[in-house]
């Protein structure tokens, strides 16, 4: 009885039990220009968020990383663009795999922001079947409720020889 109680009460605190308890709905969704890309090709995506919220967010933090296959699988490209409702975008610059961003605030209930990102494969980049590039995104917002945070998978692109 004693180790059924541990058991339980381990599970509850990594939320694999909770009663009734509900995922959060997923704040972001996406679109991208090409699904196939080759070697030198811009792709281009956006990323939206909604506002899940029954009150206003006001600070809004989302970052954008490469998946562990395009970490790892000798892919090449560059962020050349990152425009749309932020104020603040750290995306871009000299060998830029990933980055930040800050949507433009307040975003009131129901409401959306969008960021527009664009990068440019590299010429000498890996290439071929299973030679994917894509991101995942971690979302961070505030609201006078409290925080609530997501790790979202993203858009992925094949690219060609």
């Amino acid at each position: 009885m004693m180790i059924r109680r541990a058991l339980l009460a381990a599970l509850l605190l990594l939320g694999i039990a909770a009663p009734g308890a509900q995922a959060a709905a997923n704040p972001l969704t996406f679109a991208v220009d090409k699904t196939q890309a080759v070697r030198g090709d811009t792709v281009t995506f956006t990323v939206t968020f909604t506002n899940p919220e029954a009150t206003d967010v006001y600070f809004s933090y989302l970052s954008v990383n490469p998946n562990w296959a395009t970490a790892n699988a000798g892919l090449k490209y560059n962020f050349t663009g990152c425009t749309g409702e932020v104020n603040w975008c750290s995306v871009v610059g000299p060998e830029s795999r990933g980055g930040a961003l800050h949507y433009g605030i307040p975003i009131p209930a129901g409401a959306s922001r969008t960021a527009t990102l664009s990068y440019q494969v590299a010429a000498d980049s890996a290439c071929g079947p299973g030679k994917d590039v894509g991101f995942y995104f971690y979302t961070y917002r505030e609201t006078s409720t409290g925080p609530a945070d997501a790790v979202v998978p993203g858009p992925v692109t094949a690219i060609n020889c």
